[in-house]
């Protein structure tokens, strides 16, 4: 305890790095602040490898303002912490306690204890992140990492050895082939200090092109309605990226898309239409039907989208007949045509060229 009437310095006394062989010094002094002489005495000295020696030989009684100390050496033996101290009695009453420590080098690791990937892709791609170890100590320091989770996550090194003042980044691996969520926790142990727990987590979501309408409804057959041959006419619609990654998109026409009709006329018999095919199939003067991208074509037919954002995309209809003018010259009472295209929205990999179709990443 302390007394009102004394001041020790040091309050505390530490030696820090201390190694084996070496001989650390420093002074312990008591002074008398009080208004009256006072017995000052030594009451307890420490053990080895602690030794204290008086400066002088003491007396009995220290004067105001005077005061008693002496040199305290530290010699380690070992290289372990150690603590003692130093008691000295105060008019025979009041003891006053100087602790003592001594540090030998150590190390301290240092580790975060969050990796967040965010939300990502599933791309079938790794995505890699560096997570930093950090030694602020002066001793080299070993850890080991545990990990038994998720095989979409791999870490490494999974152990070693960090020297004093380095950083050990250890490799922390997502392999994004499937989309869900990840919530992963790995043990890192760490001498000479708690373990640690590290918490891994990521979205992994497919990446996908949506098509709504300019009211913001999910859009998946757009109607032009009745057009008349040689004219056109123009519909918008909404190309939007529900994604974390920005994607490049290309649309093009499925010329041999199941159901497509190019010019088909309604009015005539199954038969009689059937047969007009066949007749201009074997004919090859006779044309096989308008060019599908002269009669629907997107504008821009590629680009980039950002994270979730949209852009519009014109589509223009403009009907063709298939018939011959000289056909149209003696028909003055020419049925409608049916027309129906199949327009293909698709994510770009822009350094594998197309991602594969898998229902998400294509819109039609």
């Amino acid at each position: 305890m302390s007394s009102p009437s004394v001041r020790v310095e040091p309050p505390r006394v530490e030696f820090r790095e201390v190694r084996v062989g070496e001989v650390y010094r420093t002074t312990v002094t008591v002074t008398n602040v009080g208004g009256a002489s006072r017995d000052i005495v030594l009451q307890k000295l420490p053990s080895k490898p602690f030794k204290f020696t008086f400066n002088a030989p003491p007396s009995s009684a220290v004067a105001p303002g005077l005061s008693v100390g002496g040199s305290l050496t530290f010699s380690p033996e070992q290289a372990v912490e150690v603590a003692d101290s130093l008691e000295f009695l105060i008019d025979h009453l009041t003891t006053v306690e100087v602790q003592l420590r001594a540090y030998p080098p150590a190390c301290k690791l240092l580790v975060d204890s969050l990796v967040d990937f965010g939300s990502v892709t599933a791309t079938s791609q790794v995505i890699v992140k560096q997570l930093p170890l950090t030694n602020q100590g002066s001793a080299p320091g070993q850890y080991q990492v545990k990990f038994n989770g998720d095989p979409s996550v791999k870490l490494s090194p999974s152990r070693g050895t960090v020297m004093p003042g380095a950083t050990q980044w250890l490799t922390v691996e997502l392999s994004t082939h499937m989309p869900g969520l990840i919530e992963e926790m790995a043990l890192v142990k760490l001498q000479s200090s708690p373990d640690r727990s590290l918490r891994i987590r990521a979205e992994v979501v497919d990446q996908a092109l949506q098509i709504y309408d300019l009211q913001g409804s999910p859009l998946s057959c757009l109607s032009f309605g009745p057009v008349y041959n040689g004219t056109s006419r123009v519909e918008r619609v909404v190309l939007k990226n529900n994604g974390p990654a920005t994607c490049h998109w290309l649309g093009f026409l499925q010329d041999t898309a199941e159901g497509t009709e190019l010019a088909t006329e309604l009015w005539k018999s199954t038969d009689a239409a059937l047969l007009g095919r066949r007749r201009e199939t074997l004919n090859s003067k006779t044309p096989h039907g308008p060019d599908p991208s002269q009669v629907v074509c997107c504008v821009p037919k590629q680009g980039r989208i950002g994270p979730y954002e949209h852009i519009t995309v014109s589509v223009r209809f403009s009907p063709l007949s298939k018939r011959p003018v000289e056909d149209r010259k003696r028909s003055s009472s020419a049925g409608p045509q049916e027309y129906a295209v199949f327009l293909l929205f698709q994510l770009v990999d822009t350094m594998h060229g197309f991602i594969p179709l898998n229902g998400e990443e294509d819109h039609e």
